[in-house]
């Protein structure tokens, strides 16, 4: 079944809480000082159930000027509007103001509701709903149904009906795929149920087990009791009023514009990219840096305007923005907002939020300009694709992109799928994170690497690559190592570079061994071969003085090749003196489950002294581990 929620608008008197009653028999007023003054203050709200079965929902909105704030928070989440325009006075200003209110906050279905016909003759009527005809023909509702009606009599009461109740079966059900969000737009206690909160569910599903954070505040809760049209239910839906009550909270913490929403679903902003579009109807302009009251959701705070590209937006232009927000607030991409001039409060613009995370930008940068124009018009692939860049080197994970694009599921695999397909990003997965990086940045990241790597070369001519904690400090020292360690993987699997051990070297580097190389690299065979078990410390090697400067090199070549053994500090051998040795060792280890330093020297004939540098190594390996003698070895079990 279709959830539906239905409001009001129209100017003061025009009989909005009046149409109500004659069509639910329920009173939407419910204050004692809306009673005593016979207008509309707060929002009202109540159910209907149409002929065809359908439930509904119903907020009555205030019509006087200054509660034109109240009047904005109880459009959101409205799937079909009753315009209402009094036949005995036409369309009055406040009628003006809701009608450019509904169309900026995406109010598409709508049915004029001529009232108070039982006032006027049928000739005057005629004429009102011609000259309504006239001044709504550019509006968003010019070829909106329009229904003659009198609260008092009853007439036009069952057309009415039969309207909203073929309207509503041509409204497009809520999408429930998405997060539960609730903005609140009431907050209330009741004496042995606690804090209740109430609003229009814009997404999702909400049932009794889903864990609720508060937002701005961030304050985490549960759901005692949850009622939808003043029943207790199970689940409510997108597009339902709903009544939430919480558990462990006080009603003063929480409050009227703050939003409902499973923790970590939803972030704080200061900062908003968005699309402005001013009013035809207005005399004011916005200038760059004006203060201006934003509504949005079911909160109101002031923020200031910068403008993008240009100094002033007047009255039906269109324009780029970023909100600087005196206070911090929890929103989507794509919730549409309006903007009130700061004194005196007037309704001037609308919009909709491009970036509900957005960043400083340059305000007269033509990349600026080309940016947002993609986060309006673009794709969820576009959207994704500039979040991605905007994260430039650092990367960014998919769960904070999903949470900056305000993506559905379903609609962001795809898109970084396609991304990935098309080389315009990369995926880099770090445990169970999944980071994305664009390729701009990381073509810059590979044109530095590869200077890096030759600079690097030029300097160390015989050295096999930097080293990866080198290179990561020269790099990209801003991030993770754990996520640098996989970016490099990610390049040796795409073929852009390769890793042997700790050495980093582009993908067709090649070692280079001239007659120099090589005969340093036989001077240090004939001098390990000659010492053979009496180690000899490598610094103490003589090496003519052109070999001084590189000769290290050569010898870490060496080893990473296999051509000789570390062992143990300075002491390096040749891999058959250590297989050699190994060969006599295991037997007497395999024996007697140990072997002492003299035993060793016995077997291999040389000193007590190479004995225990020898025997360090074969610890490292894993073939022998100390017992906590001076004097012998205890075999390891797993042998390596």
């Amino acid at each position: 079944m279709k959830n539906i929620i239905v409001g009001t608008a129209g100017h003061i008197d025009h009989g909005k809480t009046s149409l109500i009653k004659a069509l639910t028999g329920y009173d939407a007023d419910r204050l004692a000082e809306e009673k005593r003054r016979g207008i509309t203050i707060e929002l009202g709200f109540t159910h209907f159930d149409l002929p065809s079965g359908t439930r509904i929902g119903i907020i009555d909105v205030p019509g006087h000027e200054k509660f034109v704030g109240n009047m904005v928070t109880g459009v959101v989440g409205m799937d079909l509007v009753l315009i209402l325009i009094a036949a005995d006075e036409g369309i009055m200003p406040q009628t003006r103001e809701h009608i450019a209110i509904l169309e900026q906050l995406g109010v598409s279905n709508a049915i004029l509701v001529l009232s108070k016909c039982d006032m006027v003759d049928q000739d005057w009527i005629d004429l009102i709903q011609e000259e309504i005809r006239e001044e709504l023909k550019t509006s968003l509702y010019a070829n909106a149904p329009m229904v003659r009606v009198s609260s008092v009599t009853g007439m036009g009461i069952p057309e009415l009906t039969e309207m909203i109740d073929r309207m509503t079966e041509q409204t497009e059900e809520r999408d429930i795929s998405e997060i539960p969000r609730l903005p609140i737009d009431r907050v209330f206690t009741l004496t042995g149920f606690g804090t209740i909160v109430t609003g229009t569910l814009i997404s999702g599903v909400l049932n009794k087990e889903t864990p609720l954070a508060i937002y701005p505040e961030g304050i985490e809760c549960k759901i005692r009791n949850i009622q939808v049209h003043d029943q207790d239910v199970e689940q409510a839906y997108a597009g339902q009023r709903v009544a939430v009550n919480l558990s462990n909270i006080k009603k003063e913490e929480i409050h009227r514009g703050d939003v409902l929403a499973p923790p970590d679903t939803m972030q704080n902003t200061d900062r908003l990219d968005v699309k402005i579009r001013m009013l035809e109807m207005t005399d004011r302009s916005i200038k760059n840096r004006g203060r201006l009251h934003l509504c949005i959701g079911t909160t109101q705070v002031l923020c200031r305007a910068v403008l993008l590209g240009i100094d002033e937006l007047e009255k039906g232009q269109e324009g780029y923005a970023q909100l600087l927000l005196e206070e911090p607030i929890a929103v989507r991409k794509k919730d549409r907002f309006i903007l009130r001039f700061y004194s005196p409060l007037e309704t001037i613009a609308g919009g909709e939020v491009l970036d509900q995370l957005a960043v400083k930008k340059r305000r007269m940068s033509a990349d600026t300009l080309e940016e947002m124009r993609q986060k309006e018009k673009g794709g969820p692939e576009d959207v994704l694709e500039y979040i991605v860049k905007e994260a430039e080197k650092q990367m960014i994970t998919v769960k904070a992109v999903a949470d900056k694009g305000a993506f559905p599921a379903e609609e962001l695999e795809p898109a970084i799928a396609k991304l990935k397909e098309n080389h315009r990003i990369s995926e880099i997965p770090v445990r169970k994170e999944r980071y994305l990086l664009h390729s701009f940045w990381e073509m810059e990241l590979l044109e530095d690497l590869e200077i890096l790597l030759k600079d690097f070369h030029e300097k160390y001519r015989y050295r096999r690559g930097m080293y990866k904690s080198e290179l990561y400090n020269k790099l990209l020292s801003s991030v993770k190592q754990s996520l640098f360690d996989q970016l490099l993987q990610h390049w040796v699997d795409e073929g852009k570079i390769k890793v042997e051990q700790e050495f980093v070297n582009m993908a067709d580097f090649h070692m280079y061994k001239d007659r120099y190389y090589q005969k340093a690299e036989k001077w240090i065979m004939r001098n390990l071969k000659e010492a053979g078990y009496n180690f000899v410390r490598f610094p103490d090697v003589p090496f003519v003085e052109e070999q001084q400067a590189y000769k290290d090199d050569v010898l870490q070549n060496m080893v990473v090749e296999g051509r000789c053994i570390h062992l143990f500090e300075d002491y390096y051998t040749l891999p058959s003196f250590v297989i050699e040795a190994r060969e006599k060792i295991e037997p007497v280890l395999e024996s007697n489950g140990k072997i002492t330093i003299g035993e060793v020297r016995d077997l291999i004939g040389t000193s007590r002294k190479n004995v225990k540098i020898l025997l360090e190594y074969f610890d490292s390996i894993k073939l022998t581990k100390k017992n906590g003698t001076e004097t012998e070895r205890e075999a390891v079990k797993k042998t390596v």
